[in-house]
């Protein structure tokens, strides 16, 4: 998000942001009741784009879901990510909250995390990952009908990414999907390669003779 201005009292800072007229990822979703596959692919590449350059920096926002997904008005779908509330250097600790996020949206190591343990980026990644899902299938990877419920599933992280569901995507996006939402995070995809990954590449413009 582009910082337009820094203004100072002397009680407070004013930050003013550029102002995005899109909304946010999840109303975009429900006004369309899902999104097409190069919908989809814009707002992979964006989310990955931007989870990269934080990511190298160090930077894990341990909040991502569709909430926190802002787009910018306009024909070209361009989310930016939002709220670091929960935002971290991971070298740097402690951290007020070590154990955080949205049930539904966060990943197993965060979740099993122990006090002494330091957070990792790959949690982002998972968290995508979730997102993600939502776009492709238009359901959420850990439906329950309260907030117990979810959070059970969200612990056990037993999703099961096949059956006729997932037959039905494209391969691309299903190996994609896959990588991201790797329990073990030492195995998880990063965004860095996420930008390689052949789903997310731009279509070569067809000749025209």
């Amino acid at each position: 998000i582009k910082l337009e201005g820094v203004f100072e009292s002397e009680q407070a800072f004013y930050l003013v942001f550029e102002r995005l007229e899109g909304g946010t990822l999840l109303e975009y979703i429900n006004s369309k009741r899902g999104l097409s596959l190069e919908e989809t692919k814009a707002v992979m590449r964006g989310l990955t784009e931007g989870l990269a350059y934080l990511h190298r920096f160090g930077i894990a926002h341990r909040d991502l879901k569709l909430e926190n997904v802002l787009l910018r008005g306009g024909d070209r779908l361009q989310p930016v990510i939002a709220d670091f509330g929960l935002a971290v250097l991971v070298e740097e600790e402690p951290y007020l909250f070590y154990r955080c996020g949205t049930p539904g949206y966060v990943a197993p190591e965060v979740i099993r995390m122990r006090q002494n343990k330091t957070a990792r980026v790959a949690s982002d990644i998972f968290s995508a990952g979730v997102i993600f899902h939502v776009l492709l299938t238009n359901s959420y990877l850990f439906p329950g009908s309260n907030n117990q419920e979810v959070y059970r599933l969200n612990c056990e992280a037993k999703h099961d990414l096949s059956g006729d569901k997932y037959d039905k995507l494209d391969p691309d996006a299903l190996d994609m999907l896959k990588k991201m939402l790797t329990v073990r995070a030492d195995d998880r995809i990063t965004a860095d390669d996420m930008l390689d990954e052949p789903f997310l590449q731009e279509e070569d413009e067809e000749s025209v003779d």
